[in-house]
């Protein structure tokens, strides 16, 4: 019987227990046995009666109850199968695949617990080969943060645009760091060069009226004296 059910039932391991008593029952009466679920028995360990999960006969008479316990034996088991004269415990999802002999009891894994394994995924980093001025570690290291904090991080398609755009600047005489510097000095998620060269029209317009104001604004009386 041992035989019949050792690690046939790998699927149920993280099924109900109901699940895997059906199932084991359709597998014995496949093999030609009699099976009777919840077979009535005087002890279960508490000076109570108790249940045999499924006790299987043979065409001769001969009997052996089956208990089907989570990933360790239960004393009540042990308690249940003494009342008959032979019994197996049957472990739905047992730390290892030997059979062992507990308390006289042959202990069998229907199924094997197996280790979850921790999927390690490999942090993507980020293609900074379209800049063809690099930024310094440090100033890229406060851009990817500044990213962060506008809940905005950097993904490799805004990165690749971003490049495109820094380069047209650095075309123009501005440098990667500084573009950089700018971007976070002005909260900017992204960056167009329009957007910086707007800036230096304004500041140099306004630089062009300081220096070309009259001296002497009309509606002010020069005294001499």
């Amino acid at each position: 019987m041992a035989d019949s059910l050792r690690g046939e039932f790998q699927e149920f391991v993280d099924k109900s227990a109901d699940e895997l008593h059906r199932a084991v029952e359709q597998k014995i009466i496949g093999l030609g046995f009699e099976c009777n679920r919840e077979f009535r028995v005087q002890e279960r360990g508490d000076c109570r009666s108790g249940r045999v999960d499924l006790l299987v006969s043979d065409k001769h008479g001969n009997q052996c109850g089956i208990e089907i316990d989570a990933s360790s034996p239960r004393e009540k088991s042990f308690a249940k199968l003494a009342c008959l004269k032979s019994g197996i415990i049957l472990l739905r999802k047992s730390s290892t695949a030997e059979d062992y002999l507990q308390d006289g009891v042959l202990v069998v894994a229907g199924g094997i617990s197996l280790p979850k394994t921790k999927i390690i995924t490999k942090k993507s980093e980020l293609n900074l080969s379209l800049f063809e001025q690099k930024p310094s570690e440090s100033v890229w290291d406060d851009y990817l943060q500044h990213r962060k904090n506008k809940k905005a991080p950097l993904t490799q398609t805004a990165l690749n645009r971003l490049a495109t755009a820094v380069n047209e600047a650095n075309e123009l005489g501005y440098s990667t760091d500084n573009v950089l510097a700018e971007c976070m000095l002005r909260n900017w998620q992204g960056f167009e060069v329009s957007w910086i060269e707007q800036k230096k029209y304004q500041r140099n317009s306004l630089i062009n009226e300081i220096t070309t104001r009259p001296s002497n604004p009309e509606g002010f009386v020069v005294i001499n004296g």
